[in-house]
């Protein structure tokens, strides 16, 4: 695989896979700013490093739904670390150790209790 699976989209991807099963449209729905050649770059690098699968949808044979692997299941305490991460240092007031552009990101995610929220960046 080329390239590194965790770009910005990638934890949100994660984290609304973990309740959700959505086929491309749903998933581009709920991401709300995303494009869909972003989105679709995303998908293909979480699969290509064993994090989400593709499965044939039930609505139709032409159509995929998207699901994490045992591996991206695996990735959900880590996000919860950084949700924890991020609460605590919200409360403090600092963002050390976060990269510049993410502190707003990962203050939204943590402030919507660790799940997706079209609000945040």
């Amino acid at each position: 695989m080329r390239g590194n699976p965790s770009k910005r989209h990638a934890p949100r991807i994660i984290d609304f896979l973990r309740v959700n099963e959505p086929r491309f449209t749903e998933l581009q729905r709920a991401m709300g700013d995303v494009n869909s050649v972003t989105l679709s770059n995303r998908l293909k690098r979480l699969e290509a490093a064993g994090v989400i699968e593709r499965k044939a949808a039930t609505i139709d044979r032409q159509s995929v739904a998207y699901r994490l692997t045992g591996l991206g299941k695996g990735v959900l305490p880590v996000l919860r670390e950084i949700q924890n991460f991020t609460k605590l240092n919200a409360r403090l007031g600092s963002t050390v150790g976060v990269p510049s552009g993410e502190a707003g990101l990962l203050s939204c995610w943590a402030e919507w209790g660790g799940k997706y929220s079209p609000a945040c960046p």
